[in-house]
């Protein structure tokens, strides 16, 4: 529990600091960060259940599969919203590789975590993403690492390393 608590303390941190508010970030995307992450956490808890019977490869196949009818369902309607651009070769390559790489590999690495590993760690582990973010826009892009942030990583991974700590000696 405290593990969670310190995972999603640092998100929060790193979420809501004063920084955050500098740098654009305002109460429609934290929400619908809070969104994402309530989903999360259901989809972690029926991957569990799935996972009991299933192979993670299924599991993220058809999860590929729904995602797909309903993008195909959803995406006229965003044109009337946003005019898309031409589609070129890197147009197709970027979006295979999105959907391939970036969301086949890692659902299946999140799936076969929840399976191995159980809910609570694997969901503990998602908590990553924003440092990883963070420190790969820092290396690439050279944004600046604001005390909020960093003491929001800071947490996350005390987080994550009392939760593997305290898996190991059990």
């Amino acid at each position: 529990l405290v593990s969670v608590v310190l995972s999603v303390g640092g998100i929060a941190v790193i979420t809501g600091g004063d920084e955050a508010a500098a740098l654009g970030r305002h109460a429609l995307g934290n929400v619908l960060m809070l969104g994402a992450a309530v989903v999360a956490a259901v989809w972690t808890l029926l991957v569990r259940k799935l996972s009991a019977r299933n192979h993670p490869l299924t599991i993220t196949t058809w999860q590929a599969c729904s995602t797909l009818a309903l993008f195909t369902v959803l995406a006229p309607a965003e044109s009337a919203f946003v005019r898309p651009g031409p589609v070129t070769p890197a147009v197709v390559a970027a979006i295979a590789w999105l959907g391939l790489v970036s969301s086949g590999v890692g659902y299946w690495a999140l799936q076969t975590g929840i399976k191995r590993g159980g809910a609570m760690l694997a969901s503990t582990f998602v908590n990553l993403i924003p440092v990883v973010a963070i420190v790969l826009a820092h290396l690439l892009l050279g944004e600046a690492l604001h005390p909020s942030v960093l003491l929001g990583g800071m947490l996350i991974l005390s987080g994550i390393y009392l939760l593997t700590r305290f898996e190991t000696e059990a």
